[in-house]
Formats: structure tokens, sequence, C-alpha cells
């Protein structure tokens, strides 16, 4: 009896003419897309964009807070609390600081 190769050759490779190795139709797509984006935006931009999100989270804005927070020290995790992630931004501040 002979073994199917599902489309693969002796190291696993997928062969010629497999439908499945053409990956995702969309990755393309969406490399473009990411491109055009990277392209259209400074890093001046993006200076901005933190300074707002900066001023709103400073303001009260308890979205832009978490935001801002969730950037700055990843999003919660289970496990960590509220004050072992303020004491590290404490610490990434005054190692800031330091630096200046």
């Amino acid at each position: 009896m002979q073994e199917k190769n599902n489309g693969r050759d002796k190291s696993g490779k997928f062969t010629k003419g497999n439908t499945a190795a053409a990956g995702n139709v969309y990755t393309k797509k969406a490399a473009e897309l990411r491109k055009a984006l990277y392209q259209s935006v400074t890093g001046a931009d993006i200076r901005l964009i933190v300074e707002q999100l900066k001023a709103q989270a400073m303001a009260g804005d308890l979205k832009a807070i978490s935001l801002l927070l969730d950037r700055l020290l990843g999003a919660p995790q289970m496990g960590i609390d509220l004050a072992e992630r303020i004491e590290k931004l404490e610490q990434l501040l005054a190692e800031e600081n330091a630096d200046k």
C-alpha cells in the first residue's frame, strides 16, 4: 500500500501545486497597507500624538490614562497588581530623569 504525502515532500515542505502552500491571501495586502501607514507617519507625528495623549491623561481622561499606562508598562497581567505597575513606572521615570 502506498502512503499519501498530503502535498508535502520527504522533508515536510509543501510540494509544487499544493494549494495550502499559498498561505494567507490577505498577508500581502496587509503588508502593503502597513507600509503605506509607516510611510505616512513621521517621528514628529508620533511625538505630537503622544503629547496629546499625555495631555488628555493629565486632564483626567480615564481612557487616555489607561492607554498611556498600558503602552508604557504593558497591559495588566494576572497576578500583577496596580501598585507593582506604578512602582515599575516610577522606576522607569527615575532612570529617565537620572540620564538627563
